[in-house]
C-alpha cells in the first residue's frame, strides 16, 4: 500500500553547506498498518511526514502509494483524497463551529453539501464523540475535544493515509490515552494505514511497529 525507497532529502543552506534531512531510507507499509516514527529533534521526522503529506516533492528516491509515485497525483487531490493529517495544533478555524471545522476540507473540494460527506460526518461526530459539541466553537472545546475535532477532520474524505504529528503532545496523560484507544479503534474500523510522529512513551510501547530515525537514517526496527 506504501512503499518508501531509498528516500533523501537535502537542504542546501549555503553554498557549501548542504544538510541532509534523510539519507536513503526505506521502508514498507501495509493497508491498515500503523507504525510509530521515532527520533530526537533534527531526525528527520518533520521531512518525512512533509513528504508523505504531499508538501515537498522534492527529494530522490520513490514514494508509492497504491502502485502509483505520489508525484504523479496531482497534489491538491493527493492530499485531499489519499492523505489526511492529525497536527499537534489543532489548527482549528475559531470562527467555525465543531461540524464546520471537520467539512473544511471538503469546502475546498466543493463536496461539503453532499449526502455522502453529511452522512460522513454524522459518522465521524458519532465515532469521536462529539454529537453533543456538534455547534460549539473551538474555545469551548477541551483540548482532548479539540483533538478529536483535528481527527475527525482528517478522516472526513476517507483518506488511504493518515499522518499523526505528536498526537498527545498537548493532553494531559488521561486525555492523552484517550486519544491513543480512538485513534487505534479507528485505524481497525477505517482501515487507514497510519503513521504516528510522537515522543510519547506510553504511545509508543503501544505501537507494534516502530522506526527509529537518527541522522536521516533508521537505526534500528521493532
Amino acid at each position: 500500500m506504501l512503499k518508501i525507497e531509498k528516500l533523501k532529502k537535502e537542504y542546501k543552506l549555503g553554498k557549501s553547506n548542504i544538510v541532509t534531512a534523510l539519507a536513503g531510507v526505506s521502508f514498507e507499509m501495509g493497508e491498515g498498518d500503523i507504525v510509530a516514527l521515532v527520533g530526537p529533534s533534527g531526525s528527520g521526522k518533520s521531512t518525512m511526514l512533509s513528504i508523505l503529506g504531499g508538501l515537498d516533492r522534492d527529494f530522490e528516491g520513490e514514494v508509492i502509494v497504491d502502485n502509483k509515485d505520489i508525484r504523479e497525483y496531482e497534489s491538491n487531490f493527493y492530499r485531499r483524497y489519499i492523505v489526511g493529517t492529525i497536527f499537534q495544533q489543532f489548527y482549528l478555524n475559531p470562527s467555525l463551529t465543531v461540524a464546520e471545522n471537520i467539512l473544511l476540507p471538503t469546502i475546498f473540494s466543493g463536496k461539503h453539501s453532499n449526502k455522502d460527506t453529511h452522512e460522513r460526518l454524522e459518522y465521524l461526530l458519532d465515532k469521536v464523540g462529539l454529537n453533543d459539541r456538534r455547534e460549539h466553537r473551538p474555545k469551548e472545546l477541551s483540548g482532548g475535544q479539540a483533538q478529536r475535532v483535528a481527527i475527525a477532520r482528517a478522516l472526513i474524505s476517507s483518506p488511504r493515509i493518515v499522518l499523526a504529528d505528536e498526537p498527545t503532545g498537548n493532553l494531559d496523560s488521561k486525555t492523552g490515552n484517550e486519544i491513543v484507544e480512538l485513534l487505534f479503534k479507528l485505524n481497525e474500523q477505517e482501515q487507514t494505514t497510519m503513521v504516528i510522529v510522537t515522543h510519547d512513551l506510553e504511545l509508543i510501547d503501544k505501537v507494534p511497529d516502530k522506526l527509529f530515525l537518527k541522522d536521516g537514517k533508521f537505526i534500528n526496527k521493532k
